[in-house]
């Protein structure tokens, strides 16, 4: 690649450790020899498929962190029903009661917020391109392999 940018390779070495910025011509001529647009390189969305790709990928995360804070407050308000263990007062059967029903809803919120954290996301259009690239490459060798086990059992 530096020989084709026409570059030192210590220079293209920093460029990927971040130690040099890469000039607009530079990135333009990568971008090129990469067959991928300056904006991709860049790593700006391109298209629905990105967008919807980024957005379900913060959700999960969010619904992620949700339900380890969820849990936390669960376990909060349990231990503090544990602590108030057999003391007596008045108010004690309508605070278990509203207690039992906010256990219940924030294990209900959590398993709803833990299938969306687990759900597949969509890939980014960039990532499944990759992945068919790989798949026909693989495919091409696997066909290549056969053909040769097909000669060498023709020629025995």
């Amino acid at each position: 690649m530096a020989e084709m940018l026409d570059m030192h390779p210590t220079v293209l070495a920093k460029i990927e450790k971040g130690a040099r910025s890469v000039r607009i011509v530079e990135a333009a001529v990568i971008a090129d020899l990469l067959g991928v647009s300056l904006d991709s390189l860049l790593g700006r969305r391109s298209g629905v498929a990105n967008e919807v790709a980024d957005i379900v990928a913060n959700l999960k995360t969010t619904a992620g962190k949700a339900v380890m804070d969820i849990a936390g407050l669960h376990n909060a308000i349990q231990g503090w029903f544990t602590d108030l263990g057999d003391l007596d007062f008045a108010e004690r059967p309508e605070l278990e009661r509203a207690g039992g029903s906010a256990l219940k809803a924030l294990v209900d919120a959590q398993d709803a917020l833990y299938g969306i954290a687990a759900a597949p996301a969509p890939q980014r259009v960039a990532m499944k391109r990759l992945n068919e690239a790989v798949e026909r490459r693989a495919t091409e060798m696997l066909i290549g392999m056969l053909k040769e086990i097909k000669e060498s059992e023709a020629q025995s």
